[in-house]
């Protein structure tokens, strides 16, 4: 059998839990790295939360469900832009997740 050891304990810096009788606040970590995109645009289409997307193996299109039982098919070059005809397909009547 293999032993997995025991996980390490974070660096000091990282912990947010301040001391009994301390009388400091904790250090709270700053970010050091940022995500190299930015948001381009936004599709209102459902009426509630997204809940799941896929994009098809060509990357063509894509597909969003939502919590308001709805499919959505969106072309995804369109989309990417914000063009307003990149719904393609609505499929309603889904009931369940």
């Amino acid at each position: 059998t293999t032993k997995i050891p025991p996980p390490a304990d974070p660096p000091p810096a990282t912990i947010l839990v301040k001391k009994k009788g301390s009388t400091t606040n904790p250090r709270i970590p700053t970010p050091q790295w940022h995500a190299p995109w930015r948001l381009t645009s936004v599709l209102s289409s459902h009426l509630g939360w997204v809940r799941s997307l896929t994009f098809d193996p060509t990357n063509d299109m894509f597909a969003s469900g939502g919590a308001d039982r709805v499919i959505k098919l969106f072309d995804f070059a369109k989309a990417s832009v914000g063009a307003e005809d990149a719904l393609k397909l609505t499929l309603t009547g889904h009931i369940s997740p």
